[in-house]
């Protein structure tokens, strides 16, 4: 703006940047050309005085200054230009035409700096009298046209020093992918160029770099996507856009089992290693939101209880959901298990599996494969999945697949969810194991009565869901009896314990069975679950009840099962609420989201404390061990231990 003050052709020299290198489009207005004619010498000359080349400015002429935004829209869309200057003059008349030129005009130009990719300068004039655009075309205040000339070359330089910070965060990209072995030194000049490709860059150069946090060159990578249009900034669209990024410096498929299975060849422990390290150095495992889970362990009367928050899946906001229900749904991959999904780019409904990797194995002549989890709820936490998307179904061949895994990888556990709803897992129409290297709790668990058939150790164990431990070093044996155990369970009843194996052809009964290697011997945990429901237990009898729902209302699975609680995200904002109330620095019903928490912290409030967060870390142990035992089709009294003694004398 021009004032008494300030001179348009008035700047330091030595603060422009050189522009060489630069190239400049000038669209001007013929209306007023005795103004708008100064103005554009003014502008060529300034840019040239710094270095712009004849060649590298073109000018375009349109009608009148309304014109100005079309005209810089097609210079931006048809031209190879670093940036435009759009040049105008109105003065005011005695009709409101002024106002609305001046408007229109501003519009335009305000929208194509907002949606384009080459920074427009305002270069228009409006004045009340003729004297006064003089005054500011070369005038006693100066020419506009110089500041123009300047903004547009600082313009640039600021659109350059931004693309060079890309250009640093793609070599830091580029260099984390070598360092961690994901590229070779031969890919670099591949991976960049998918780079410069995904972010329509037009320059790139290697550049020595130092080492950098990948969720820090994400992040400015997902900035940078936000700010040029590229992606809306919501936690959806960022997550597919990171996926594709990783994309870019990962191994194919095929590179990833052959590196797998050399290093399988000489110890199964690092081909697992090595293949655990990829998913967590891609992002495919998003370690820095699972680092944000809180997770703790008490001792109760079964053993120490592990318990997690989840806060790995972040919550999608309500403009995410609305959107995601308009999105056209497909079949395609059938489901998140299916072997379709490596290198799958998502959707707003299906997350991105670009840096996805799978290990196919032969489980006892079935092809299976291998996968980690990529919310890992604890170490390792692997996934083995059919090729094929079928149901899941337990019987004896599902024994003999988990046998076989560890017999791969002795190393890791394995384990199956039940194949029936309630006390099955969350996808039951694709068949699935879950894996890992993990110590759960159940294994800790104390032995009630010992019985020995066959060279196999039977155990019942003392833990909330009625278990039978079997070890041997035969696997034969253990199979053998496993699978009588399982068939014998699934015809079995017991009306005065709730336990009916069948009702009008439905089967009820079925088992979790969990697999590892123990000294030696091989050690089978065989679970036994019954998924009816009443109208008293409209869930399931043996399913959590209903006054434990406000801390844990799904199924209980396999992981759970083994003593570790997998618990929502929105504990985390009520519990710290609940500590404030007990604390007296809250008032209970200003929070209504606590409501259906309202008997638990009754009790609470009658309890005594010292420490208000180890007591709720407690309390909610204790709230899991209910909902364990409510699972549990024999509970740990002196009639669920009989019961249990009945159904184990019918195996022999």
């Amino acid at each position: 703006m021009a004032t008494a003050y300030h001179n348009l052709s008035e700047y330091d020299f030595n603060s422009v940047p050189n522009a060489e290198a630069m190239k400049f489009g000038i669209v001007v207005s013929e209306w007023n050309f005795n103004i708008t004619g100064a103005l554009l010498k003014g502008a060529v000359d300034t840019l040239k005085k710094h270095g712009a080349k004849d060649e590298n400015i073109l000018v375009k002429t349109v009608p009148g200054s309304f014109e100005l935004t079309f005209g810089a829209n097609q210079m931006m869309e048809n031209c190879d230009l670093d940036a435009i200057i759009a040049i105008g003059c109105v003065i005011k008349g005695d009709t409101p035409h002024f106002d609305y030129v001046c408007m229109g005009a501003t519009q335009g130009i305000t929208e194509l700096n907002a949606t384009g990719d080459i920074p427009v300068i305002y270069g228009l004039i409006t004045t009340n009298t003729m004297e006064q655009a003089e005054d500011r075309a070369g005038g006693k205040l100066g020419n506009k046209g110089d500041e123009c000339a300047i903004t547009a070359i600082k313009m640039i330089d600021f659109v350059y020093m931004e693309g060079e910070q890309m250009n640093t965060k793609i070599n830091q990209l580029l260099e984390y992918a070598l360092k961690n072995g994901m590229i070779e030194k031969y890919d670099y000049d591949y991976s960049a160029n998918l780079l410069i490709d995904l972010f329509g860059i037009q320059e790139f150069k290697r550049e020595e770099v130092e080492d950098c946090s990948v969720y820090e060159i994400l992040d400015f990578m997902l900035d940078y996507a936000v700010e040029k249009g590229m992606i809306q900034d919501t936690v959806t669209e960022k997550d597919l856009l990171d996926t594709r990024l990783m994309n870019c410096v990962m191994p194919r498929p095929s590179e990833v089992v052959h590196t797998f299975k050399s290093l399988y060849s000489m110890n199964p422990k690092d081909a697992t290693d090595y293949f655990y390290k990829l998913s967590i150095d891609s992002n495919y495992i998003r370690k820095s939101r699972i680092d944000k889970n809180i997770s703790f362990a008490h001792f109760c009367k079964y053993g120490d209880i592990q318990i997690t928050i989840n806060l790995s899946k972040p919550e999608k906001d309500p403009k995410e959901i609305a959107k995601a229900k308009n999105a056209v749904s497909t079949s395609y991959p059938a489901c998140l298990l299916c072997k379709e999904n490596v290198g799958f780019a998502g959707n707003l409904n299906h997350p991105a599996r670009q840096t996805h990797r799978i290990i196919p194995l032969d489980l006892n002549g079935h092809t299976y494969n291998l996968q980690y989890s990529p919310y890992v709820y604890y170490n390792e936490h692997c996934i083995v999945f059919n090729s094929e998307h079928t149901p899941m179904k337990m019987d004896r061949s599902t024994f003999e697949h988990l046998f076989a895994f560890i017999d791969k990888f002795p190393h890791y556990m394995i384990g199956s969810n039940a194949d029936l709803p309630i006390v099955g897992g969350s996808i039951l129409s694709h068949d699935h194991y879950q894996g890992g290297r993990h110590h759960f709790p159940m294994e800790d668990a104390k032995v009630v009565k010992s019985y020995t058939y066959k060279d196999v150790q039977v155990d019942i164990l003392y833990w909330p869901l009625s278990t039978l431990r079997l070890t041997s070093k035969s696997k034969e044996n253990v199979l053998d009896l496993a699978t009588k155990i399982f068939e014998t369970w699934c015809t079995y009843s017991d009306e005065s314990l709730d336990i009916i194996a069948n009702e009008s052809g439905v089967r009820h009964n079925t088992v979790t069975p969990i697999v590892r290697k123990k000294d030696g011997k091989y050690q089978m945990d065989v679970v036994l679950r019954n998924n009816r429901t009443t109208e008293e237990y409209p869930l399931g009898i043996f399913h959590p009840h209903s006054e434990h729902h406000h801390i844990k209302k799904e199924n209980i699975g396999l992981i759970e099962v083994m003593g570790l609680a997998i618990l929502p995200a929105r504990l985390k904002t009520e519990l710290e609420q609940i500590k404030l109330c007990l604390s007296g620095k809250a008032d209970f019903d200003s929070y209504p989201e606590l409501e259906k928490h309202k008997d638990w912290y009754e009790h609470l409030k009658t309890c005594s404390y010292t420490n208000v967060d180890a007591f709720m870390e407690m309390e909610v142990t204790k709230k899991f061990v209910s909902v364990l035992e409510n699972a549990g089709v024999y509970k740990m009294d002196d009639e669920g231990m009989d019961g249990f003694s009945r159904f184990v004398k019918t195996l022999w």
